[in-house]
């Protein structure tokens, strides 16, 4: 007997350690990158929080984690891509559009104009409810409207379902504008950062062709054409118009590779 119960008590001794990781929550794992970025200790967070997002983990919280981390140690190129993963979900925080103005500023980085109103109203709510509102905003107009037409036989009946139906078609228009301007997969499906210095957009694919502007960290592009190692590019420029070029892939990161439902049905932390 005793040669069986040893054996598995040192077995079950070694592997208790390993157990009580697995079991560990993403609220634990979290924790533990942000104790670890608190102590200062930047290269464990990042590999605490990176693993996380391997295993699509993904929060706004973590990716802010993320972007404070490289922020931090100076690379800004990361620090922008993560900060504005995080402020693609509402609410919209004012500490991360500070840090990106702060990244902007150092870096000159190019993004496309954005309308701070459209982005703070829009972000208040997630997408899928917006959508909810604006689909029961037009069942309660059309219940009211059928109602005035049919049944209230009063003036003071019928003015009330007037004023219903008033309320119910504003809901149905702010929705669909709040549905509209807030952030969904499509609208950035095809975004990427730089996140590596002394990029150049070329003339063409290849690095002796032409430039046609310089592509500093954290810049935004939209990427237009895919040809293997290079990417035909948009990019709002320092002069406030539109320009084109090349650019290697390895230079850019992808805004959201991940998949669209995180965008449209909300993201997964658990």
């Amino acid at each position: 007997m005793n040669r069986i119960i040893v054996p598995l008590f040192i077995f079950l001794l070694l592997h208790a350690q390993t157990w009580g990781a697995i079991e560990l929550t993403y609220e634990d794992r979290y924790n533990e990158a942000k104790a670890a970025f608190e102590k200062g200790d930047y290269a464990k967070t990042k590999t605490l929080g990176e693993k996380l997002i391997l295993e699509e983990h993904l929060s706004p919280e973590l990716f802010q984690i993320l972007a404070h981390t490289y922020y931090r140690l100076d690379d800004y190129g990361q620090a922008a891509l993560w900060y504005k993963r995080s402020s693609i979900f509402p609410p919209p925080s004012p500490e991360i559009r500070q840090n990106l103005a702060h990244i902007h500023d150092r870096t000159g980085n190019l993004n496309f104009p954005s309308n701070s109103l459209q982005s703070q109203f829009s972000g208040k709510l997630p997408r899928t409810l917006w959508l909810v509102l604006m689909i029961s905003g037009g069942w309660i107009f059309l219940f009211a409207a059928v109602w005035t037409m049919l049944f209230a036989k009063s003036i003071r009946i019928r003015s009330w379902l007037i004023l219903i139906q008033v309320m119910a078609l504003l809901l149905v228009m702010g929705s669909w504008f709040g549905w509209q301007w807030h952030p969904s997969y499509k609208m950035i499906e095809h975004l990427a950062i730089v996140t590596t210095k002394d990029v150049m957009a070329h003339t063409a694919a290849t690095v002796t062709s032409g430039s046609v502007t310089k592509l500093p960290l954290g810049s935004e592009v939209r990427i237009l054409e895919d040809r293997g190692i290079w990417s035909y590019i948009e990019v709002y420029s320092e002069q406030q118009d539109i320009r084109r070029g090349w650019v290697q892939n390895n230079k850019l990161t992808p805004l959201w590779p991940y998949h669209a439902s995180y965008m449209d049905d909300g993201y997964k932390a658990d």
